[in-house]
Parts: C-alpha cells; sequence; structure tokens
C-alpha cells in the first residue's frame, strides 16, 4: 500500500486531489488522485518499475513526487523525496518520506527511526509505501528481448503482406482494463518431451504478475485449456507486452513442495503486444520461440490461444 499523509497546508486549496508519481530514469508512473483528504491511502496500489543499472547509468535512487490536481491537464507539484533502492533487494522494508519543497531532493534512506533524516519535515506532508527490489533471471530476460524482437518482426511481416503500414502507437492507446486470455493447445513440443511425458505448464507473464496453468502431460497436441484475466494499468505498469512460456515441471522427490519451480526447464514462448486486440479479440496459433542458449534440439512447437484486451 502507499499512503500520502500530513498535508494539512493544503487544506485552503479549492481542490486536493493528491496522486504519487514514482520515477526511475525516464519511466514514470503514477497512483490514481485521491479526493480531498489530508491522510491518503491507495490501498492495494502497486508501481512496477524495471530497474536496469546500464541505462540508468549507475543511479539507483527512486525519486517520488506528490503532485495535486489533474494528472491530464494542470497539476501542481507538492513535494519530493528520493530513496535508495539497493538496500531493498530481496528484501522488502517500509519507506518513511518527509516531502521536501519542490527541487530539493533529500539524501533520503529507507525508514529507521535512529537517522536524521527523517527529523527533515518541511511541514508539507509525508509518503510512505513498501519497496522491494526484485533480481531479474537474465537468460530469461535475454529469451524475452529476442520473443518481443520475433513479435514486431512478424507484426511488420504481416503489415506488409497487406500493404499497411504498421500503426504507431501512443501511449494514450492504453487504457485501464484486462487482457483475458484462454490457453487451448501446445503442440508440436520437442520429441523428448512427448517420448518421456514430461510434466508441463504454461506460464504467463505481464508485468510482474505471473500466472500459471495447471500442469498436464506433454501430447503431440496437448490440451490445456484454462482461462486467465489479468489486470493491466498503464500508470501503473511499464510493459505493454504479454509474455507467453511453456515449461518442464521438475522430477519432484518425496517431500519436496510442488510449487517450487526453481529448476523447473523452459522450453520456448511468445510474446505479444496485446494493445492490437483492444475490443478485439480473436484466436491465434502462435509459433514458439525456443531459448537458444540452451543445448535443445531445434522445434517448432506452436500455441493456440484466445486473446482479449478489455477496458473496465
Amino acid at each position: 500500500n502507499i499512503s500520502v499523509t500530513h498535508l494539512e497546508a493544503f487544506v485552503g486549496l479549492a481542490k486536493l486531489l493528491p496522486f504519487v508519481d514514482f520515477k526511475m530514469g525516464s519511466v514514470s508512473l503514477q497512483t490514481p488522485n485521491a479526493v480531498n483528504q489530508v491522510n491518503n491511502d491507495y490501498t492495494n496500489e502497486k508501481i512496477e518499475l524495471i530497474y536496469n543499472p546500464e541505462v540508468l547509468k549507475g543511479k539507483r535512487d527512486l525519486e517520488v513526487e506528490v503532485w495535486n490536481g489533474d494528472k491530464n491537464s494542470n497539476s501542481t507539484l507538492i513535494g519530493t523525496a528520493n530513496v535508495d533502492i539497493l538496500p531493498t533487494y530481496k528484501q522488502q522494508m517500509q519507506v518513511e518520506l518527509f516531502l521536501q519543497p519542490p527541487k530539493v531532493t533529500p539524501d533520503a534512506k529507507p525508514a529507521d527511526p535512529n537517522d536524521t533524516w527523517q527529523k527533515q519535515d518541511q511541514g508539507i506532508g509525508k509518503v510512505v509505501f513498501y519497496l522491494l527490489l526484485l533480481p531479474e533471471d537474465l537468460r530469461q530476460k535475454s529469451w524475452r528481448e529476442g520473443a518481443l524482437s520475433s513479435a514486431r518482426s512478424q507484426r511488420e511481416q504481416i503489415s506488409a503482406r497487406n500493404g499497411q503500414p504498421v500503426p504507431q502507437l501512443q501511449v494514450s492507446d492504453y487504457v485501464k482494463g484486462s487482457v483475458n486470455i484462454k490457453i487451448l493447445t501446445v503442440h508440436n513440443l520437442p520429441e523428448f518431451c512427448i517420448m518421456d511425458k514430461k510434466q508441463i505448464y504454461v506460464q504467463l507473464m505481464l508485468g510482474t504478475d505471473q500466472r500459471k496453468s495447471h500442469i498436464v502431460t506433454a501430447e503431440a497436441d496437448t490440451q490445456v485449456n484454462e482461462d486467465f484475466s489479468m489486470k493491466f494499468n498503464p500508470l501503473q505498469i511499464s510493459e505493454r507486452e504479454l509474455y507467453i512460456e511453456v515449461w518442464i515441471k521438475k522430477d519432484l522427490t518425496v517431500g519436496e513442495d510442488d510449487e517450487d519451480d526453481e529448476d523447473d526447464e523452459f522450453i520456448g514462448g511468445v510474446a505479444i503486444e496485446f494493445i492490437y486486440f483492444l475490443n478485439n479479440p480473436q484466436q491465434l496459433d502462435l509459433q514458439i520461440v525456443g531459448d537458444s542458449t540452451e543445448d535443445m534440439i531445434e522445434f517448432s512447437g506452436a500455441v493456440s490461444l484466445e486473446v482479449a484486451y478489455l477496458p473496465d
């Protein structure tokens, strides 16, 4: 949860509509507006930002700004703060930051009652939230970049065959809603999966939201038939692609947790730019892109699915 409190200094404004803007480099995501409250809780709000130290050139601060007003027109900056994200690596911490006047950013750190920075109360409010930095599997990240490149290439080829230019998308094209998917079948898996009757599952990933299908036995035409609905808010999730991945479930030993997927084997998957299915449900048969770093026999697998991107 995210909260902004102690905004008494702004009670006299005609409208008090605070929202919080979180920034990592050039990427910025916001909470919804709260309405006429001195103390505001953005219950169940979650912001997901990508941290890439190479892109950010070593910068490791999360910038936090609290604004008042309509995000789509006039808004006024109330105050700012920042926090070093590295102490929260694999360890969720509660962060409490006193807002500083605009253009003045404190040398803030994760909340500690003994830190003197917490006494830098400028009388303009405080922002409180939980912060967690999670690692990303670099090999899986490389595959996802390749899958996305393949998806874009296929879209460009289809547009060229149809004699139509690729639509140029704007940020405003994305709306708050849900991406609904039904995984129908997975077919033409590697031969060893079918011969050894491997247990497989399909994993969907949108931002940090991951969903898994039930586990099924690999066949020439593997029936999955499972529905998923994933919430999407363009103000809170920076990713614009849905990844669909096929995994082999590792053989479990006695007493081992079935939820442990650390040693599961990645077969391949596909990326979908779901914006093209906004109010346009379709059934697709998509070729699976394998992991080029794995010593696996080439195959021409595919996943059949239904997809729709529907606004709230």
